[in-house]
């Protein structure tokens, strides 16, 4: 099955590519989620005019993202975590996420966190 992805989607492709998936996947998933919608000629003419949107959109989240990291700089968070012997942590890192956005009181991306988590434990943190 052709698809046009119309949301960037891991291991797949990004927002506006046209990608072969697997029947059901495309069916099952991508469509009713809507990340993704039927190549047919109309859709495709439809994606060809929406590009420019989706090149502007790309721009602020970016822009957006850069911002927050700008915001983040410099700034040393210490979340208590369990971690085994070697410091790989246990678990999601969604508790840093939120204990970062707490702490400074912004909206912090699970995205953004996992770079300074990475399933291992900072160099600040100490293994109990």
């Amino acid at each position: 099955m052709e698809v046009i992805l119309l949301e960037n989607v891991d291991k797949l492709g990004a927002r506006g590519q046209t990608v072969q998936v697997a029947d059901g996947y495309g069916r099952n998933y991508l469509l009713p989620r809507k990340l993704a919608a039927a190549a047919t000629p109309q859709n495709r003419k439809w994606i060809e005019q929406q590009r420019l949107k989706f090149l502007k959109l790309e721009a602020k989240e970016k822009t957006e993202a850069e911002d927050l990291a700008k915001l983040l700089e410099g700034i040393q968070i210490v979340i208590a975590r369990r971690a085994g012997e070697k410091g790989q942590l246990f678990g999601s890192v969604t508790p840093v996420a939120s204990g970062a956005g707490s702490l400074t009181g912004l909206d912090v991306p699970d995205v953004l966190a996992l770079g300074a988590a990475a399933g291992s434990a900072p160099t600040f943190c100490s293994v109990q």
